[in-house]
């Protein structure tokens, strides 16, 4: 009877080890509801996962929106009284001299409370802070000295790529930067007037029978549209390249 259930017991474990061995081999089959269960584990703690990062993504959005708002409204709150300034005491008046002093103070400090949020989380679309607050960002680049700029055009520009920054706003600042250099433009964005008609024509543009096709590289529409929309010939356009 010992021999019978010592037998019996060594049935038993031989069985459980075979079941374990099976279960981990064959994880697809019914036998092993501990591996689905695992599973279905591991997905529940990513889906948790990616809902604590959309709480915090959320709350920094309105942190930095919060503060963009504010930027944006030192900047329009200067201009107005600037222009207003202008209006009663004349462009050149010391009046005017002093609230640009004050603006370009205050664009400086702008310029670092944006550094800082572009260090911290990158560049962050409308889809997250909302259009004006993600023109603000560009607006503060833009005002910014060459080497800021410089800095951050690499990133700007995989945010058009990315569709986190418009790309006309890239282009836009692109095409300025090289025209304060004395430098052709690269996309088209710039007009000038022409000494001799006095109308209004593209600013010279680099390897202007290409410039449709770099437009279109970062979701512009070609120079043949846009010189259309802005009422230019584009005959202009091709005799300043």
């Amino acid at each position: 009877m010992k021999k019978f259930l010592f037998k019996s017991l060594i049935a038993m474990v031989i069985a459980s080890v075979f079941v374990t061995t099976w279960s981990f081999l064959m994880p697809n089959k019914k036998i092993a509801p501990g591996v689905q269960y695992t599973s279905a584990k591991n997905t529940e703690a990513e889906s948790y996962k990616k809902e604590l990062q959309s709480q915090y993504d959320k709350r920094i959005d309105a942190k930095v929106s919060e503060e963009l708002s504010g930027i944006n409204a030192s900047i329009q709150s200067n201009l107005l009284m600037i222009s207003e300034a202008i209006s009663v005491y004349g462009c050149n008046s010391e009046q005017v001299k002093k609230l640009v002093e004050v603006k370009q103070a205050q664009d400086e400090l702008n310029k670092v409370k944006v550094a800082e949020i572009i260090e911290k989380y990158g560049w962050l679309g409308a889809d997250r802070i909302g259009a004006q607050n993600n023109y603000t960002l560009y607006t503060v680049i833009q005002n910014a000295d060459f080497v800021t700029q410089e800095k951050y055009l690499p990133l700007m520009e995989q945010a058009v790529r990315s569709g986190s920054l418009a790309p006309e706003h890239f282009a836009s600042l692109v095409d300025r930067k090289a025209m304060v250099q004395h430098k052709k433009q690269i996309y088209g964005t710039q007009f000038c007037n022409d000494p001799t008609t006095g109308k209004r024509i593209f600013a010279p543009i680099i390897d202007a029978e290409n410039v449709s096709k770099r437009r279109s590289e970062i979701g512009l529409a070609s120079i043949h549209f846009y010189a259309q929309q802005n009422n230019i010939n584009y005959s202009f356009a091709k005799g300043n390249s």
